[in-house]
């Protein structure tokens, strides 16, 4: 990396009364990939890691360590030749958790004590808050943790009850988190891409 500006502003309220320096590298602009990184800085006599600043890898402001800890930030590289199609040009997408969303059918809510890798799974009142929200807030819980596991009742039914509203709202694009199923309230961890989630609904 190569130091591009010196003892300038650090562009974050809480370092206002300090000054930054900034470093740049360019990267070769290969094949579509995701590149995982963080900083190593060393000054000659200790060495200090910078990485993100939770294990959710959510791109934070990042915390320091001492020690090597694989929090890594993302960087994704793009086809240099893709272009958008012309239907999402100029799409207004609303982006749907199938979970939360709305629940308009409650013989698929998911049953509780179904195992979920070595967790057990929840079906939480629609009005509760789920695992892990203390996270973003300072209000003192104990439930700190997301985990995948609680789950709302949310569907497949509930959304299509919803398409006028979303319409009249002024969307006309609908961005689905996985719908597949799998082991966790999120989906991300898809066990099968050939089969709707039967907590959500079928084909």
């Amino acid at each position: 990396m190569q130091r591009v500006a010196s003892d300038v502003s650090c562009y974050q309220a809480s370092l206002a009364d300090q000054s930054c320096d900034y470093w740049q590298v360019t990267l070769p602009n290969g094949a579509p990939d995701n590149l995982w990184y963080r900083f190593v800085v060393n000054d000659g006599s200790a060495t200090a890691y910078y990485a993100d600043d939770t294990s959710a890898l959510d791109g934070g402001l990042g915390a320091t360590t001492s020690d090597v800890r694989d929090w890594s930030y993302s960087l994704t590289f793009y086809r240099p030749g893709f272009t958008v199609p012309n239907w999402a040009r100029h799409a207004t997408i609303y982006q749907i958790f199938p979970d939360r969303f709305r629940k308009g059918d409650r013989k698929n809510d998911p049953a509780p004590g179904t195992t979920l890798y070595d967790l057990e799974s929840l079906l939480k009142p629609w009005s509760a808050k789920p695992e892990g929200y203390c996270r973003s807030y300072d209000t003192p819980c104990t439930d700190d943790s997301p985990r995948g596991r609680d789950f709302f009742g949310g569907d497949l039914k509930g959304i299509r009850q919803k398409l006028a509203y979303i319409h009249d709202a002024g969307f006309d694009t609908i961005y689905l988190n996985p719908i597949f199923w799998a082991r966790s309230n999120h989906r991300y961890d898809t066990a099968d891409y050939l089969k709707v989630d039967p907590y959500l609904g079928d084909e």
